[in-house]
């Protein structure tokens, strides 16, 4: 039973960086579009480009996690190392 809620809660988490990553990358080109001008350190669409990178790498560990790989808790960990990094 707690194994089962450990599951859950960590494709919870999974979900939820796969969301923040995804609304990251739609704010920045949101940006680039509505605010051509505003000058930034990082180019809008560098930042949309890694959150769209992001989002997709976090779906790829949930769907791991969803489909109870064997390898999804060794992915998920080089996923989120890289992400620190």
């Amino acid at each position: 039973m707690i194994h089962r809620v450990a599951r859950a809660a960590w494709l919870c988490l999974l979900l939820a960086h796969t969301l923040a990553n995804g609304a990251r990358a739609a704010l920045a080109l949101r940006q680039a579009s509505t605010l051509p001008d505003l000058p930034t350190a990082i180019p809008p669409f560098y930042l949309a480009a890694f959150g769209a990178l992001w989002c997709v790498a976090f779906a790829g560990c949930a769907l791991l996690a969803w489909q109870q790989r064997n390898s999804a808790a060794r992915v998920t960990i080089c996923v989120a190392v890289a992400y620190q990094a």
